[in-house]
């Protein structure tokens, strides 16, 4: 049994990740069904809210991913770049001492921070995504610690978590926007809104549930796991060292990302926001530990 392998973790990802394609389901129908009797239209397009609410919900679960390395602007690795080449390889070098089953699709992000995620539903279709600046910023070794931490989340299914919950509440927040301006410009054409108490809570959900939604994000993607990810890293690559330095440089960096939601975020190995890069110790509400933590925690390895 290969000990990077948490199946107690995988088991409750895949269950979590379940529990949220439903709520999504849930608040896709509502939205829906407030829209229907915002603009009065009757018990037909109620059903077919809720065939739309349905059909949303597996498009999105199925794309999930793809909306992530497409929010970030990430591009296939392009083999015939040395660089990029170079990232490939050691991607197939270290899934061959990997319990995988198929090797993750490498994807390049045009960014000079120094950062990297992976996503995907399953290890089949897998994506790990590096920016310019970390190829540019690490040696081979640390490139190595660093893939490893993400096939970590890879295996033990972190990333069906992470791309459904980010999916799903981009969609989320995009219906709520729509519904927000198609209300406001139908406002100003009716001053007798008799709907006007869906439209308020609407706005209320945009507002308030929204940014208590992403807490809650950030929350679910936990530091936990970005612990294990490490220690996983550790026992993949056998050699602390290249994962260690990786992260001091990461930590380092203050180049800011150019292109990052707050969601999108919590998928990177190390926070896109440089304020937080300074706490020394990680708060209540934070998706990541701090690296003195990480550091802390793989020292204890040894």
């Amino acid at each position: 049994m290969q000990r990077y392998l948490d199946y107690e973790q995988i088991k409750k990802n895949r269950r979590n990740s379940m529990i949220i394609v439903i709520l999504f389901g849930i608040v896709g129908f509502l939205i829906l069904y407030g829209i229907s009797n915002y603009y009065e239209m009757g018990t037909t397009f109620t059903v077919v809210s809720l065939i739309i609410s349905i059909a949303m919900t597996y498009i999105t679960y199925s794309m999930s991913h793809k909306t992530v390395i497409a929010s970030v602007g990430a591009v296939k690795a392009d083999p015939s770049n040395p660089k990029e080449r170079e990232m490939i390889e050691i991607l197939n070098n270290l899934c061959r001492g990997v319990e995988i089953e198929k090797v993750p699709e490498l994807y390049i992000m045009h960014s000079n921070q120094m950062n990297a995620f992976a996503t995907g539903l399953s290890p089949k279709n897998a994506v790990i995504c590096l920016t310019t600046g970390i190829i540019e910023g690490l040696n081979r070794t640390e490139i190595e610690g660093v893939m490893a931490h993400e096939l970590s989340h890879i295996v033990n299914y972190d990333i069906r978590l992470s791309a459904v919950v980010v999916g799903m509440i981009g969609i989320i927040s995009l219906l709520l926007e729509m519904v927000m301006r198609f209300g406001i410009s139908r406002d100003r054409d009716n001053e007798n809104n008799n709907a006007g108490l869906v439209y308020m809570l609407v706005i209320v959900a945009y507002y308030i549930l929204l940014p208590i939604i992403g807490t809650i994000i950030q929350m679910s993607i936990s530091r936990k796991r970005e612990f294990m990810a490490d220690a996983g890293a550790v026992q993949i690559t056998r050699n602390p060292n290249g994962l260690k330095s990786a992260l001091l440089k990461i930590s380092g960096d203050n180049t800011p990302m150019e292109e990052s939601s707050k969601i999108v975020s919590s998928l990177f190995i190390e926070e896109t926001d440089l304020e937080n890069r300074k706490k020394k110790r990680a708060g209540l509400f934070d998706s990541h530990p701090t690296i003195e933590e990480r550091i802390e925690a793989l020292d204890n390895l040894v």
